[in-house]
């Protein structure tokens, strides 16, 4: 009985392994293949083994962040250039040639250094300074001309021949894109060197503040008659907001150098022009010249300024020079009455 139970449990395991065919219970579960593809299901074992596992996910390829944009320079406009300024008023044109009995309203300015220069009456009646008179026998390129005997006294004195324009009401005269010119000759150097040199320059000044603007000095030649001249243009060089359409002096200059020797100096001068652009100068007037309608002296300034640094003038004419004596002998008669 019990050999019977031996081969009857002998009988069973050997179906047993003979069906199971597969491996044992302990082997791992097939592992899924490459993307897509899953591994099949084993068979048998006990319990029977699992098919792989699901089919492996690609991995998702993520693109670099986009570079964020770039930032330009933010640009600066440039100045709008509005030009040169635009006069109003017509160009001033003018010819001085004292073919008459008069200086045309031109005179001495009393900014002239030294003060001993400026026309005067002393307390006795006699005149002093500088003298100014009309020599109708003499001139450039004709007879008629102004006389000027002045007494420099020693270097650095100036003596400012001038004419104004305008006043507080009206503004002056325009000199855009004008020259301004003088035929001048010194005569004689009373007590001065040969190397003592004696100038002559024009000079310009622009606005009720008379902002000044000097051309070249020129060495004046002993017997000869010399060009002076001043194109007001280069003032803008001298100052770049000097106002052409504005001017209210013309100066001409004499001069004594920085240093030297001096005594009375006399000098004529003549034709003096005032050209704009190609307008040349004026031809020649019937009875001489006459000045300008807008010509007037210069107001007066409380600083007592100097004509080098653009200050006031207060002018003196010949006739005035030439009357003074006469008024201060008036004064009398009229304290009596």
């Amino acid at each position: 009985m019990a050999l019977r139970k031996y081969a009857f449990l002998t009988g069973a395991l050997t179906i047993a392994v003979l069906q199971g065919c597969g491996g044992d219970d302990s082997a791992p579960a097939a592992t899924g293949g490459a993307a897509g593809t899953g591994g099949s299901a084993n068979t048998g074992g006990n319990p029977p083994g699992t098919g792989g596992a699901a089919p492996g996910t690609g991995g998702a390829a993520t693109g670099g962040s986009s570079g964020s944009a770039g930032t330009g320079g933010a640009g600066t406009g440039g100045t709008v250039d509005s030009g040169p300024a635009v006069c109003t008023t017509a160009p001033y044109n003018n010819v001085f040639r004292f073919l008459g009995s008069t200086s045309d309203a031109w005179s001495i300015n009393t900014a002239s250094m030294p003060f001993g220069l400026v026309p005067q009456t002393t307390i006795d009646g006699a005149a002093a300074g500088t003298l100014v008179d009309i020599d109708s026998n003499d001139g450039m390129p004709a007879p008629g001309s102004v006389k000027l005997t002045i007494p420099f006294d020693g270097p650095n004195g100036q003596l400012i021949f001038q004419q104004g324009y305008g006043n507080l009401q009206m503004p002056g005269v325009n000199l855009k894109g004008a020259t301004v010119s003088a035929q001048v000759r010194l005569d004689s150097l009373a007590g001065g060197a040969a190397a003592s040199l004696v100038q002559g320059a024009i000079a310009i000044k622009a606005t009720s503040a008379y902002n000044y603007a000097q051309g070249p000095s020129i060495n004046l030649q002993t017997g000869n008659w010399v060009t002076v001249s001043m194109s007001a243009d280069s003032a803008l060089g001298q100052n770049p907001g000097f106002d052409l359409c504005d001017i209210r002096e013309i100066d001409v200059l004499i001069l004594t150098a920085a240093s030297g020797t001096y005594g009375t100096a006399v000098v004529h001068i003549d034709t003096i022009a005032v050209t704009s652009g190609d307008a040349g100068v004026p031809p020649e007037p019937d009875g001489g010249s006459s000045p300008s309608p807008d010509a007037s002296p210069s107001p007066d300034a409380s600083d007592g300024g100097n004509a080098r640094d653009g200050g006031p003038d207060v002018s003196v004419g010949a006739e005035a020079a030439a009357d003074a004596p006469a008024a201060s002998e008036a004064a009398p008669d009229a304290a009596a009455e």
